[in-house]
């Protein structure tokens, strides 16, 4: 039943509950517009009543509203610091080299250490290997000491014409951005560094190939 049907209906009831001399009196043209007065402002009533309960609802779902919009924000903040942690991450990198340092072993003899240096990283790498190639000529004893072995070439190859020897090694320990790692040396013949011999060299980690080309080349001559 709506509510104009329920309000005729109610208003017939309230007729007939009155007395006929009553209602008479009642339906005077005065009367009638009083009575019309009441019924509207008993609708008036019920629609604020109706738009109050209206009002309510949506201050609710307002407010729900704006408490997922607070919600989405903190999301969407954690997910931009995440972000940015990841890509700080990816940014940081090794750049691992080898270094040679010389000493003058002998009249003969040049000793050569071996050196990752990773100065100019800025993450650190560990598990990685190492190569470096000799010229056969220049190493006394085709041997060189790594870790303190005496570790054999690994194998044998041709650079420019050249017979090179080379010697790897995988090294376990970390070395941390701005340091530096020894991990070898071997004893060259001061003859054959003159005027300088080009050796190779290699570093191969978790984060790729240093360097990007096939090998880096290092000039070596004797030391003085």
């Amino acid at each position: 039943m709506d509510f104009g049907e329920w309000s005729g209906k109610a208003v017939e009831a309230a007729r007939s509950a009155i007395p006929a001399e009553v209602r008479e009196w009642l339906t005077e043209p005065g009367w009638i517009a009083v009575w019309v007065s009441v019924f509207t402002l008993f609708v008036v009533i019920i629609q604020i009543r109706i738009m109050r309960r209206q009002t309510r609802l949506m201050t609710r779902q307002d407010s729900t509203t704006k408490h997922q919009t607070g919600l989405m924000a903190k999301q969407l903040e954690i997910a931009e610091r995440q972000a940015g942690i990841i890509e700080k991450q990816l940014a940081l990198c090794p750049a691992p080299r080898i270094r040679l340092d010389t000493s003058k072993e002998s009249a003969r003899l040049t000793r050569v250490r071996v050196t990752v240096d990773n100065r100019e990283g800025t993450k650190g790498l560990k598990d990685f290997e190492w190569s470096v190639w000799f010229p056969k000529s220049v190493i006394d004893g085709g041997a060189m000491v790594i870790e303190g072995r005496l570790i054999g070439m690994v194998s044998m190859t041709t650079i420019d014409d050249i017979d090179y020897i080379q010697f790897s090694s995988i090294h376990a320990n970390p070395i941390f951005p701005t340091l530096e790692s020894f991990v070898g040396e071997a004893k060259t013949v001061s003859e054959e560094l003159k005027p300088f011999r080009k050796v190779y060299w290699r570093v191969v980690c978790n984060d790729g190939k240093f360097p990007e080309s096939e090998r880096g080349m290092i000039e070596l001559r004797p030391a003085e």
